[in-house]
């Protein structure tokens, strides 16, 4: 199972980015269950904060990222994490050092292993270093079921 992390959500839908192509494949093969691709809620609540903020070329407006990320949410698998990622989310954030904002990331992190994804799909890899317990790829390292390798 592989976690999709915001960033790759973000640019499978700017058609502008240089990221754009292999992010938009595995979100494509997540749709398609090609991957096991999946989202949690805090992906989607990341999704329409980044899409309508600054950090992006051309920003949606709220209406338009709010229905992208209802497609998003329709359209891959979205576990709900249970009171157990809290537990989890503290162990990383005592193993790890992190705090303030890296505190988001840990809770992914820690979503992903009390949920059982053993990967994140990310361009951050930088925010997930020394989270034991999950393998970090990026959108073209994800081998896609029935496309050529």
């Amino acid at each position: 199972m592989i976690l999709l992390d915001t960033n790759v959500l973000i640019y499978a839908t700017d058609r502008l980015s240089p990221q754009h192509l292999p992010s938009r494949g595995v979100v494509d093969a997540s749709i398609a269950r090609r991957i096991e691709g999946v989202i949690v809620p805090q992906v989607l609540v990341e999704f329409v904060a980044a899409a309508t903020g600054k950090a992006v070329r051309s920003p949606l407006s709220v209406e338009q990222a709010c229905a992208q990320a209802a497609t998003f949410g329709s359209q891959i698998k979205m576990l709900v994490p249970s009171a157990e990622s809290v537990t989890e989310w503290m162990s990383i954030l005592l193993e790890t050092g992190r705090a303030g904002r890296r505190t988001f990331d840990a809770y992914l992190a820690a979503q992903a292993r009390s949920l059982g994804a053993a990967t994140i799909c990310t361009y951050n890899l930088d925010d997930f270093n020394g989270v034991s317990g999950i393998r970090l790829l990026r959108p073209e390292d994800i081998p896609i079921v029935g496309e050529p390798s």
